[in-house]
């Protein structure tokens, strides 16, 4: 078990998983592997993160550190 700490959070609310979308394939900063969707709102979209893919790998971490 573990647990996330946040300092904030400006909204809660559930997610149909119907209405998630896939991530589209655009150049960006972040690493696809750790999105898991999009989620649409009227006005702006949520960037959904894979929690299960990014704390089992250690591909974020240097390959120094990760054969300890």
């Amino acid at each position: 078990q573990f647990v996330i700490l946040a300092d904030a959070a400006d909204e809660v609310f559930e997610l149909a998983d119907s209405k998630i979308e896939k991530a589209p394939v655009i150049g960006t900063k972040y690493n696809a592997e750790f999105i898991k969707g999009i989620y649409q709102l009227p006005d702006t979209f949520v960037m959904l993160l894979d929690i299960d893919a990014i704390f089992n790998t250690t591909s974020h971490i240097p390959n120094e550190a990760a054969a300890k």
